[in-house]
């Protein structure tokens, strides 16, 4: 893969997009984080794990 041309664009794009992808995720995680502490226990109308269906396709 690396020793064509497209290979070499696909590699340095990968060592340049991994290191920003993980650079983003630290520089956001801490509001992140905030938000999923400020929906903690909200579900909104629907219940995190849905009812089981049954033998007739509707739920029980």
């Amino acid at each position: 893969m690396g020793f064509s041309e497209t290979g070499r664009w696909v590699l340095a794009s990968l060592l340049l997009l991994i290191p920003l992808l993980i650079a983003g995720w630290f520089a956001c995680r801490k509001r992140i984080l905030e938000a999923a502490e400020a929906r903690r226990g909200h579900t909104g109308d629907l219940p995190v794990v849905a009812g089981s269906f049954s033998q007739g396709g509707h739920r029980s």
